[in-house]
């Protein structure tokens, strides 16, 4: 019944919509239904934690979490759009791609955890040394989401929507028990790590319900090396995107100390909370435009024009509504004591603009092979935030870092393709999507 009241909505929206469209718009539905539910409740309980914990308190945590978070490159490798395209391509070696890639985020994640203890070990108190022991077990919980990759590969990742809020729940029914009985810092650290093992073992129920070959996973060397050689570019570029996403957080706690971290984890929150909407349109869309790449190579540009117009125009939407509402939803979410938030936030949120348009990017640069540019932007574009985050941060504290976030984003997404010829026609692409005499082509559902 709820699929054919969708199905309604979907028609009114789109009446002249294809099959593979409406396919799409239905997998959007579901894994956009999916972040709202995971991240609005998360928001709400978060708000609550906040006040709990105290600025310096919530500063420490969250900082944990971008220490180990700066290291998710080196334990997902960059393989998940490779192993998506690989099954769009190759269903029949689902079992071999599947605990190949098991295996591989399985080494990475414990790499991460001996990189992440030895340096707090030598540099951190106890107290933040628990606290990332605890938090390096997310990236091996999080090993087995690679179950995820079969059903994004089919465009039916609504079946993963209720494993991924079943880890919710856990995590906020813990967070919240752990408030109502004063419970100290390193406890809402388990909690944190309480989703990641909830959603593994929905994610491992459901995959092996209804595709039935989870004890069939192999492991193949060659596919390995394969895969590795592939997605290398894809890793090393997201080590320098993490590097300028979490390393502001980083540099603030080092430099003005966890009080002002606490205050720039907090205005982030409302304008990170949007980035799961680029993520979203690229898994639905991206099975579809590789195949269209195959067919026609102006209908793939074509299509990848209007993604990128969809990318930039909602972005500035959200940051328009989000910078006139700031100064209620921090004052009314976090209190009084997080007021100096509301500038992070105004400022953050327009740096939205280039991190929807990387998505979009990214479709270009694995539809035409030229994963290794995208090393090159990233690497620029760490580069940039970590030397301006350490002047700006300097000059206007945790501000200064939302300067740096803006700066590095646009030198890493928009103006780096610029500076090689052959990704030139990606740059001229950009420019053309930010014409609003294109809007037009938007309403053409074809």
């Amino acid at each position: 019944m709820f699929k054919h009241v969708l199905d309604n909505i979907l028609n009114r929206m789109m009446p002249n919509a294809n099959g593979t469209i409406r396919k799409i718009g239905l997998n959007m539905f579901w894994l956009i239904l999916d972040k709202f539910l995971r991240y609005g409740l998360a928001l709400f309980v978060g708000f609550w934690l906040a006040r709990y914990l105290g600025v310096e308190n919530f500063g420490i945590i969250n900082n944990a979490i971008a220490f180990v978070t700066l290291f998710t490159a080196l334990y997902t490798l960059g393989i998940d759009s490779i192993i998506v395209k690989e099954l769009t391509i190759n269903p029949h070696k689902r079992t071999e791609l599947l605990g190949t890639s098991f295996i591989l985020r399985l080494i990475g994640s414990l790499i991460t955890m001996g990189i992440c203890l030895t340096y707090h070990y030598i540099y951190s108190d106890i107290l933040v040394f628990k606290i990332i022991a605890i938090t390096t077990l997310m990236p091996i919980f999080q090993s087995f989401e690679v179950t995820d990759f079969h059903f994004q590969s089919i465009t039916k990742s609504k079946m993963t929507v209720f494993g991924k809020f079943v880890g919710l729940i856990a995590v906020l029914s813990l967070r919240i028990f752990f408030i109502i009985n004063h419970a100290p810092l390193i406890w809402f650290a388990i909690a944190n790590i309480a989703e990641y093992l909830a959603t593994s073992i929905a994610l491992i129920y459901i995959y092996q319900k209804n595709v039935k070959d989870l004890f069939q996973w192999s492991y193949n060397q060659i596919l390995a090396i394969k895969i590795f050689r592939e997605s290398w570019p894809i890793a090393i570029s997201m080590l320098g995107t993490f590097v300028y996403f979490k390393m502001g957080q980083i540099q603030i706690g080092v430099i003005a100390g966890e009080a002002a971290a606490g205050i720039y984890a907090a205005g982030i929150k409302f304008s990170e909370f949007w980035y799961f909407i680029p993520g979203i349109i690229f898994i639905s869309v991206y099975p579809n435009l590789i195949e269209s790449k195959r067919v026609d190579e102006n209908f793939f540009n074509t299509k990848l024009l209007k993604i990128h117009m969809l990318m930039i125009w909602l972005s500035l939407s959200i940051g328009l509504i989000i910078y006139i509402l700031a100064p209620y939803l921090i004052k009314y979410s976090y209190g009084n004591d997080y007021l100096a938030s509301i500038d992070i936030l105004r400022i953050h949120i327009w740096s939205g603009v280039f991190i929807f348009l990387n998505s979009s990017s990214q479709i270009w640069y694995l539809a035409n092979g030229k994963t290794k540019l995208v090393i090159f932007n990233n690497l620029l574009g760490a580069l940039v935030n970590i030397i301006a985050n350490y002047f700006f941060i300097h000059q206007w504290g945790a501000i200064g870092a939302c300067y740096s976030c803006i700066l590095s984003y646009m030198v890493c997404n928009m103006l780096a393709p610029a500076l090689v010829s052959s990704s030139r026609p990606l740059f001229y692409q950009l420019i053309k999507s930010f014409n609003p005499l294109n809007l037009r082509l938007l309403l053409n559902n074809k």
